[in-house]
C-alpha cells in the first residue's frame, strides 16, 4: 500500500510540475525543424507536423512536412515520417491543424514560389490523422499570403477563420507593406470569405503573422506582429468578418509573433518574447503571460524558456487538454545554425 501511494504521490507531483521534451531534434538532413502545431487525437494521442528543412535554415529553403506521434502525452515520440513532400518552387512550411468531427482532421500549410506568389493548401484526414489526402489550393490572393504555424480557429459558431497577411512583393518594401486580415469559411471550408477592412501600418515591414482568440462567442481577438515592441491588438464583434484598427497592446514583444490562448478557467495566456524596445531585442526568452481583462492588462505568469546565450525560442502552437497547456516551439541554437522542434506541458493550476 505505501508503495503505491508512494507511487501516485510521484505520479502526482509530476504532473504538478510539467515537462519538456523534443520532438524533433536537429540532425543532419534535418537542421531547422520549424513552424509547427499539435492536435490531441481522439484516442488522446498527441499528433504534430512542423517543416522539416533539408540542411539550410533560410525562410524560402526546401522543407517537407514531418509528422510524430505519443502515447505518453508527449514525453516520448515515435516518428510517421515525411506526410507531405515540398510542391513549391521553394518551400512548403507552417501548419496549421484543426479538427472538423471525431475523425476528420484539417491541415492548413503555406507553399512559397517566390516573393510575389505565397498561396494555402489544405489536406484532409478522414480517420484522425492515420491517412491523408492529396493536397489541394485553397486559398490565392496572387501575391505573397503567408499564414503563421497554429492560426487556424474554429469558432463556437462552427466557423473556420484563418488569419494571414499580405504584399503585393514582399522582397520590395516600401512601397509593399505587409496588410493583415482574415477569410473564413461557414461550410468547413469548401468556400471561403476574406474579412475587411485590411489591417495596413507604413512603418518597418508592415504588420505580419496575426493570430486570433475568440474570447466570447463571437468576439475575436487578433495579435499582430510588428516593430513597435508591443504586440497591435484588433477586435470584432462578428466571428471575425468585420475588425477595428489596431492599436498597441501591453504586452511587450520582439519583431516575433505571439500566440493568445483563452483557458477553460476563462484566462487568457499570452506565448511570446518579452521586451519594450521593439527589433533590438532578440527572441532569447520565451514567455507566458496572463490577462483576466480580456487582454487589456498583462501580467508574468513564467518564463518558459528563459536565457540562454545563443539560444532563441519562438513560434509556438497552444492547445489545453486534460488539465494541462501543451505548447510546441522552436528552440534555435544561434551558433550551430540549427533549430529543434520542442514540446512542453505545464498544468492548467499552475497558471
Amino acid at each position: 500500500m505505501r508503495l503505491i501511494l508512494a507511487i501516485l504521490l510521484f505520479t502526482a507531483t509530476a504532473q504538478a510540475q510539467g515537462f519538456k521534451s523534443y520532438i524533433q531534434y536537429f540532425t543532419t538532413g534535418s537542421y531547422r525543424n520549424t513552424e509547427g502545431d499539435l492536435i490531441v487525437k481522439t484516442n488522446g494521442q498527441l499528433y504534430t507536423v512542423w517543416g522539416k528543412f533539408h540542411n539550410n535554415l533560410d525562410d524560402a529553403a526546401v522543407a517537407d512536412l514531418a509528422a510524430k506521434v505519443s502515447s505518453d502525452s508527449g514525453r516520448n515520440w515515435t516518428d510517421l515520417g515525411v506526410i507531405q513532400q515540398n510542391i513549391g518552387l521553394q518551400t512548403t512550411t507552417s501548419v496549421s491543424l484543426i479538427r472538423i468531427s471525431s475523425t476528420v482532421v484539417h491541415l492548413y500549410f503555406c507553399v512559397k514560389n517566390s516573393n510575389t506568389d505565397l498561396r494555402i493548401y489544405r489536406k484532409i484526414s478522414s480517420d484522425d490523422c492515420v491517412t491523408w489526402g492529396s493536397p489541394t489550393e485553397v486559398i490565392n490572393d496572387n501575391g505573397y499570403m503567408p499564414a503563421l504555424n497554429n492560426t487556424v480557429r474554429k469558432l463556437a459558431s462552427g466557423r473556420l477563420i484563418i488569419s494571414i497577411y499580405f504584399s503585393a512583393n514582399v522582397g520590395v518594401i516600401p512601397p509593399n507593406y505587409c496588410m493583415a486580415y482574415c477569410w473564413y469559411s461557414d461550410n468547413n471550408g469548401t468556400s471561403w470569405t476574406k474579412s475587411t477592412p485590411n489591417l495596413t501600418r507604413s512603418i518597418g515591414v508592415g504588420y505580419t503573422e496575426p493570430s486570433t482568440v475568440e474570447t466570447s462567442a463571437g468576439n475575436l481577438l487578433m495579435v499582430i506582429r510588428n516593430n513597435s515592441g508591443f504586440q497591435h491588438f484588433s477586435t470584432s464583434t462578428n466571428n471575425g468578418a468585420t475588425w477595428t484598427a489596431p492599436v498597441a497592446s501591453t504586452l511587450t514583444t520582439t519583431d516575433s509573433p505571439a500566440k493568445i490562448i483563452k483557458l477553460s478557467t476563462g484566462k487568457l495566456i499570452a506565448i511570446h518574447n518579452p521586451t519594450g524596445t521593439g527589433m533590438t531585442d532578440p527572441r532569447n526568452v520565451l514567455r507566458l503571460s496572463g490577462s483576466t481583462d480580456n487582454g487589456a492588462t498583462w501580467v508574468k505568469i513564467i518564463d518558459l524558456e528563459g536565457y540562454t546565450a545563443g539560444y532563441n525560442f519562438s513560434y509556438s502552437s497552444a492547445v489545453e487538454y486534460n488539465d494541462n497547456l501543451l505548447l510546441t516551439y522552436w528552440e534555435a541554437n544561434s551558433a550551430a545554425g540549427k533549430l529543434a522542434h520542442k514540446f512542453a506541458s505545464i498544468p492548467i493550476s499552475t497558471l
